[in-house]
């Protein structure tokens, strides 16, 4: 497989993305407890 920097961006944006889920799902824990 090719390295294809297009592929590589949506790793990295997918990656990004389920970080910013787990801060928003700490958040609210935090906020709820």
């Amino acid at each position: 497989m090719r390295h294809d920097p297009a592929s590589a961006a949506i790793v990295i944006m997918l990656r990004s993305l389920k970080m910013y889920g787990m801060a928003q799902a700490v958040e609210d824990l935090v906020e709820q407890g």
